[in-house]
């Protein structure tokens, strides 16, 4: 698991590797850029295929 701070979008958000995924988990401050920022890196880094799920559970 890692703490990614992006100063550029002044967000910040928990990315964890397992099981073949990335899983971008959202914390109280994080922005929708910095997520879409994140993903564009890494689809513009790999030759993969990403495929996108969203999960949420309401309080």
């Amino acid at each position: 698991m890692y703490l990614v701070r992006d100063h550029d979008r002044d967000t910040t958000f928990r990315v964890v590797v397992r099981y073949q995924s990335v899983e971008l988990h959202v914390l109280p401050d994080t922005r929708s850029a910095g997520l879409l920022a994140m993903y564009r890196r890494l689809t513009d880094c790999s030759d993969l295929t990403w495929t996108v799920s969203c999960e949420s559970t309401p309080t």
